[in-house]
């Protein structure tokens, strides 16, 4: 059977076909037919197969569908309830795991349960995203295409990507995805975006994103350090670093913020870069200049402490 959520004439229903003839949509006890779902769902954003199930995500909801041999033996089972719309074109089944976008976070669902996922990048929700919205599923890795304004650039200007193995986000910009796909040709696959310009491009370890330097930076959240009743006064920071291109390296802090560059070699080695800045929260930013290759690890940041009282 072919089974579709909603229609025009009503939003709220769930349609099915003729068993062996998915164009036969005709009402009748040998044919198709349809299930009413209550209103307070909202419209059905995706249908998809799971655990042996068909799940239905509903604006405000998700329910499933058991749906073997004759039609009096369906069964239609409330899974969740939401008050923040699940947003069209992020649902995804990630192995074990489906997972969506809402207006308030991501989430992933086991088939019983639904938890939050996005905590690390709740700042990306502080306010309704934006219609347009893009995600995908390749190799343990969830992806999912919105606007921000914290960044330049129209349309989805950036891209997360969640791993599923360690649970960690990963944040992509300077670019415009507005839609996903994967292609599998001779055993090997590829996860495709279409972006802007007509473009259909794919990440291939290239220095470059459609012919512009590739932005990368990586920030530590601000953090007292273990010691939130201590005024703290950095001297400098150590890093291991190695690189094509030039790096910056800031320190904020609630009171302001320190920045130098460093010129990295080929070859790693440990830097200490003169800074001066001081507070109760520090947070150390690491980024490429003109999109050029790097890696640095192990940061330190030296500083003395004094009471803020």
């Amino acid at each position: 059977r072919l089974v579709r959520g909603g229609r025009r004439a009503d939003a709220n229903g769930i349609y099915f076909s003729r068993q062996y003839d998915p164009a036969d949509f005709t009402e009748s006890a040998e044919a198709g037919g349809y299930i009413d779902v209550m209103s307070d769902y909202g419209k059905a954003v995706d249908i998809l197969p799971f655990e042996n199930y068909l799940y239905i995500f509903w604006q405000y909801g998700i329910t499933r569908l058991k749906a073997y041999g004759y039609q009096s033996e369906f069964v239609l089972s409330d899974c969740y309830r939401c008050s923040s719309q699940i947003r069209r074109e992020t649902v995804q089944v990630c192995g074990s795991r489906i997972l969506f976008a809402a207006n308030d976070g991501v989430y992933a669902f086991d088939g019983q349960s639904v938890h939050k996922i996005s905590a690390p990048i709740s700042g990306f929700f502080e306010n309704e995203p934006e219609e347009g919205m893009a995600s995908g599923h390749f190799r343990a890795c969830y992806y999912l295409a919105m606007t921000s304004g914290r960044y330049e650039g129209s349309g989805n200007n950036v891209l997360l990507r969640f791993g599923l193995r360690r649970g960690k986000w990963e944040l992509y910009t300077g670019l415009c995805v507005s839609g996903m796909f994967t292609v599998s040709a001779g055993g090997f696959e590829q996860l495709l975006f279409t972006g802007e310009g007509g473009y259909i491009c794919t990440f291939n370890g290239a220095d470059t994103f459609n012919g512009r330097p590739i932005k990368s930076k990586w920030v530590t959240p601000m953090s007292a350090l273990g010691r939130p009743d201590m005024i703290k006064s950095v001297r400098c920071v150590l890093i291991g670093a190695q690189g094509s291109g030039r790096l910056r390296i800031t320190v904020r802090s609630e009171r302001g913020s320190a920045s130098r560059y460093i010129l990295p070699s080929g070859s790693r080695r440990i830097y200490r870069i003169p800074l001066r800045v001081s507070g109760q929260l520090l947070s150390l930013t690491v980024e490429n200049e003109d999109g050029n290759d790097f890696t640095a690890a192990a940061p330190t940041v030296v500083f003395t402490c004094r009471s803020c009282r």
